[in-house]
């Protein structure tokens, strides 16, 4: 967990599952304030939808939720966009659709400042904190691939609930962990460090269950391009208050879907490094993030590491073993400068691997490039 920054606790992370409703957790010592002041620090980097999707896609996106939760609100409606990061979505609503009153909940400066760059009103507030003065404001409250970053969802949803109007709208998307398995993407690419949870269609109904809520509508979404931004697979809901509590369901797939995942993961990851491992060629691995920190104690064992690059001053620095040798992230600068011209760079973020080769190129740097895709071997 170090790479997520000096404060997180060193420690283990297991995927467990609840013997209550069958929900996949991340089981480790790191708490909700540790990752409040991850996203606040500068090893973490919001997501931007156009650089990962490009302007279609994010429109796409975008349409996709406005479909969702359009039957539920007018022109004058009062919506709050949770965790909402720079505001892209309440940007397309403001500037697309009419809707005048939006508004993000953040707690990253970075992002808020994001916000107010696009026009839109940020409020500076935790999610695990209720906000008094928020409180039965909204029409519609909006957590889109926000809810798996929390580690209390519980405490989330019942702040969220608060916030919004007697008949108000809650609308959920996140990625549902059934489909990890059927999608190939980078291994372990689905298990960022930042999802804490993992949920599935059945975890969205026991939320109605939970809080007495009626569902409006429900369905399935695969997120993404399918290019470098790579694509998730999302289940969604949308509920209004007025429904009835229910016992919780058990959540009889989740488990086996999770360990096919990681079965898969493991032989596929395998299979893609023993190319490295028996050529012995020297490495320098760029890109030490969220979706590919947890690749470096394990799947790069028997390789000929010699650096780790990461643009982000905030990850320069960090310090990470592999192969019972300590590694520090370097600065992409420090390439040029000790001159390792023939070595192989290996870009670990398939989301980012045009914008970081055209970096490469850019920097001058005419190393061999490869990524850490199945994809890039099989052309």
């Amino acid at each position: 967990m170090k790479v997520m920054g000096n404060n997180f606790p060193e420690c283990d992370s297991y995927v467990s599952s609840c013997n209550r409703c069958g929900l996949i957790y991340l089981d480790m010592d790191a708490t909700k304030e540790n990752y409040n002041e991850y996203y606040c620090s500068d090893v973490s980097n919001p997501i931007d939808y156009v650089v990962l999707h490009g302007e279609r896609g994010a429109r796409d996106y975008f349409e996709h939720l406005y479909d969702c939760v359009k039957n539920y609100i007018h022109k004058d409606s009062k919506i709050l966009d949770i965790a909402g990061a720079k505001g892209e979505f309440m940007e397309y609503l403001k500037d697309k659709k009419g809707y005048s009153d939006v508004f993000v909940l953040e707690y990253s400066d970075k992002c808020i400042q994001g916000c107010e760059d696009r026009g839109i009103r940020a409020i500076k507030g935790d999610c695990y904190q209720e906000q008094e003065i928020l409180n039965n404001q909204y029409d519609l409250v909006v957590l889109s691939h926000t809810l798996e970053h929390f580690c209390d969802i519980e405490l989330v949803i019942t702040n969220s609930l608060n916030m919004l109007k007697d008949d108000g709208v809650l609308f959920i998307e996140v990625p549902d962990l059934t489909g990890y398995v059927d999608y190939d993407e980078v291994p372990y690419f689905y298990y960022t460090y930042e999802h804490v949870i993992h949920m599935t269609e059945v975890t969205l109904e026991n939320i109605a269950r939970k809080f007495g809520l009626e569902i409006l509508n429900r369905g399935k979404y695969l997120k993404g391009n399918g290019k470098n931004g790579g694509v998730y697979p999302s289940v969604y809901m949308t509920y209004r208050k007025g429904g009835d509590c229910k016992e919780l369901l058990y959540d009889t797939i989740a488990l086996e879907k999770t360990k096919a995942y990681l079965e898969k993961c493991q032989r596929e990851i395998g299979n893609i490094m023993e190319r490295y491992v028996v050529s012995q060629e020297p490495l320098i691995l760029w890109g030490i993030g969220a979706s590919t920190a947890q690749l470096l104690s394990s799947a790069m064992n028997g390789c000929n590491i010699q650096y780790l690059v990461d643009s982000n001053p905030g990850r320069q620095g960090i310090q990470y073993e592999i192969n019972h040798k300590i590694f520090t992230i370097v600065s992409p600068e420090t390439i040029i400068k000790e001159n390792r011209v023939d070595d192989t760079i290996l870009i670990l973020p398939v989301m980012y691997k045009d914008s970081i080769e055209k970096q490469i190129r850019k920097m001058g740097l005419h190393n061999k490039v490869d990524a850490l895709s199945k994809r890039e071997f099989e052309v």
